[in-house]
């Protein structure tokens, strides 16, 4: 079916404009040097106001005080945004961006519609990043499903334990908008520990310990399931079934018994 020519026509308009407009937003690192580029000469100017304001002039003298102090309270916050912005704190921005207007300390009325361009930027920046968080916990949830699968001794598993320290840690930042990646991040940290008990029961031909492990991980992994429970009842079976017995070698313990993996 043939687009008509008008509707062709706005649809263009509409992409045009939409991508303008994306390409004019500013990150929130830009509009914030802005800032501070404008507060500084505003101080400036408002300093030198102050010099040729008769002192005697109790109104004038107090206004063009207030002036200097509003320029000097605004730059003061702005550059600690800057220096938030550095450590990648959007959350701490947003929070004191806030406090600013929660206390009626907003920024000089001149700058009011940047200090709301810098509200929205932090704003999409955080949504951006948490985007970006969501989908490398994804994949790393994936990951962990296929390394469990084909681990055989728990330190096969020691550097996924080394990334769920990281992932914990980062996660906490995402609290407040998204808690349940931390309750993922956290079950996953549960799961990976849990199997790598596991694997060193099975290893020591401990077959008690190594069902009440498998057990253990039921609920992590109902909530997380890297691992589908079937596979897990599976486990739990081919352990009564046969047992787990180790041998010694010359190269140490090797378990004896049913195949107690995922694959």
């Amino acid at each position: 079916m043939k687009m008509p020519p008008l509707l062709c026509l706005l649809c263009c308009l509409i992409f045009t404009w939409t991508s303008a407009a994306s390409a004019e937003q500013k990150s929130s690192a830009e509009i914030t040097e802005e800032l501070i580029t404008y507060l500084e000469a505003g101080e400036v100017k408002a300093k030198a106001a102050l010099l040729e304001v008769d002192s005697e002039d109790t109104v004038k003298f107090q206004t063009a005080q207030a002036s200097v102090a509003s320029y000097t309270r605004g730059l003061g916050a702005v550059q600690g945004f800057q220096l938030l912005l550095q450590s990648r704190s959007l959350e701490s921005v947003s929070q004191n961006l806030s406090r600013l207007s929660y206390n009626n300390q907003s920024l000089p009325t001149e700058y009011a519609d940047l200090q709301l361009e810098l509200s929205r930027a932090i704003e999409r920046e955080k949504q951006a990043k948490l985007a970006a968080f969501e989908l490398e916990v994804r994949e790393f949830r994936d990951e962990v499903g296929v390394a469990l699968s084909s681990a055989e001794a728990p330190a096969d598993l020691d550097y996924l334990i080394v990334r769920l320290e990281d992932l914990n840690k980062r996660a906490e930042q995402f609290r407040s908008t998204n808690f349940q990646i931390q309750k993922t991040t956290s079950n996953l940290t549960r799961i990976v520990s849990g199997w790598q008990d596991y694997l060193n029961y099975v290893a020591q031909g401990d077959q008690d310990q190594a069902e009440y492990s498998l057990r253990n991980l039921n609920q992590s992994l109902t909530a997380t399931p890297v691992v589908s429970r079937s596979k897990l009842l599976q486990m739990q079976n081919d352990l009564k079934r046969g047992g787990v017995v180790a041998i010694s070698t010359a190269e140490g313990s090797v378990p004896v018994g049913p195949p107690c993996s995922v694959n």
